[in-house]
């Protein structure tokens, strides 16, 4: 039903792939292996901040279809269609969180 789209790789995803592949036949200590290391912390770090980070994660989502069940199960047991809720049981329910 979900398919995961396969990332495309772009201009730094292959730069990174060079200095990797660089790196494989460099010998250690060599000052051209320590400029490519000093190369690759940037482009990792170039990559880390042009990726988008507006995901929601897997946690939240838990915490908000538990809440969500939690409202939904209360107004079940309360009976929706009599019209009102005669207890105070939705202080029960979770409360969202303030990330602040």
């Amino acid at each position: 039903m979900f398919k995961r789209k396969k990332p495309v790789p772009d201009d730094l995803d292959d730069a990174i792939h060079d200095a990797h592949a660089f790196l494989k036949g460099a010998t250690d200590g060599s000052d051209e292996y320590t400029k490519t290391v000093d190369q690759l912390v940037k482009l990792y770090k170039m990559k880390d901040s042009q990726e988008p980070r507006n995901r929601v994660s897997k946690d939240g989502l838990i915490a908000a279809a538990a809440s969500v069940g939690s409202v939904v199960l209360i107004l079940l047991f309360e009976g929706v269609g009599r019209g009102i809720i005669t207890t105070k049981s939705l202080g029960f329910s979770p409360k969202p969180k303030n990330p602040r």
